[in-house]
């Protein structure tokens, strides 16, 4: 979101998007609290239980939800990263959670220039 902000700032627009594996505890509701605490454009996507198995072999996501889970206090295990898909190439970059948002702004203005 920080990244989208930045880009924002040079005129470049794109949307981030935050995906939930966990769409018990995930709700719609939820995911929207949680991704306006980063910004109003970052939208929160969830799904069936199937769907996000799908969505996660595709992307080569590791994800596991623990077996007993007491109330909403568990931890759920994951893949942190995020992917840069561009509507017209789909996937074109990935970025480890390290990376800071000046170093995604940058490399994604390349794409996005570019294309």
């Amino acid at each position: 979101a920080e990244a989208a902000d930045l880009l924002a700032a040079q005129g470049l627009d794109l949307t981030p998007i935050f995906i939930s594996v966990d769409p018990t505890r995930d709700t719609p509701e939820i995911l929207r609290e949680y991704t306006d605490n980063f910004s109003p454009r970052l939208l929160g996507l969830t799904g069936s239980d199937a769907q996000i198995k799908l969505a996660a072999q595709a992307y080569k996501v590791y994800y596991n939800i623990p077996d007993h889970q007491k109330g909403d206090a568990y931890t759920v295990d994951h893949t942190t990263l995020t992917y840069l898909m561009l509507p017209s190439i789909g996937f074109a970059d990935f970025f480890e959670r390290d990376t800071t948002a000046q170093d995604v702004a940058k490399r994604v203005s390349c794409f996005l220039q570019s294309s």
